[in-house]
């Protein structure tokens, strides 16, 4: 299999490590998504992309956008404006319950408590 092709850009990974890879040209942030920028950068990223496709070697194409994009991740992730947050994620009840269309809040919120988690 030679040479990029409407296929490969159908991927979903693949076009998230290009959406990242042209973003981190343009000097927008990597992790911007195409329909946040505005007409102007849209443009801009169209040809921006369009260069970066054509320039891509016919065999082992993929391997040279993983390469740029494991490059701008380890940049991203590793920079001092690379703030992590910790989050306490609440536990939630996957359980459904059933609730009666005449039944009220308290009756509701006794079903939640007498489910253990």
């Amino acid at each position: 299999m030679t040479g990029f092709s409407k296929s490969d850009f159908e991927n979903d990974e693949v076009r998230l490590k290009l959406l990242s890879i042209i973003n981190d040209k343009l000097h927008f942030d990597v992790l911007k998504k195409f329909s946040n920028l505005n007409k102007r950068q849209k443009v801009y990223f169209n040809e921006k992309m369009n260069e970066y496709l054509r320039q891509l070697p016919e065999d082992n194409y993929l391997d040279v956008i993983n390469k740029d994009f494991n490059t701008i991740m380890s940049d991203v992730f590793t920079s001092n404006d690379f703030k992590a947050d910790l989050y306490q994620v609440p536990k939630h009840n996957r359980t459904p319950i059933e609730v009666g269309k005449d039944e009220n809040v308290e009756e509701i919120i006794a079903k939640f408590e007498s489910i253990s988690v």
